[in-house]
């Protein structure tokens, strides 16, 4: 099994992770072969990784990007909730 990425403004390497069949179908229309995942399953895939974050539904209208250093304090259980500063390493795709 291979990680799809896809990359930045900046071409820097981000895991894209989406929430239905829809989106994958939009971000890759010529279809491939998928497995789903927890979400849960994507942030330490991230971490274990080069990416500079991860995309949700990249290439839709939703499309989030989430920076790996929000990723890293998730993981580490230090975002209980989110602030201003926070929210600026969230950001439309």
């Amino acid at each position: 099994m291979q990680l799809a990425f896809t990359s930045d403004e900046m071409g820097r390497p981000v895991l894209p992770g989406f929430s239905d069949e829809d989106h994958v179908r939009q971000w890759l229309p010529q279809g491939t072969d998928i497995a789903g995942a927890p979400a849960s399953a994507f942030l330490p895939a991230v971490l274990s990784g080069p990416f500079a974050g991860l995309v949700i539904n990249a290439r839709s209208e939703t499309s989030v990007f989430v920076d790996r250093a929000v990723i890293e304090r998730l993981v580490d259980g230090q975002l209980p909730s989110f602030t201003e500063a926070d929210a600026q390493l969230i950001q439309r795709w």
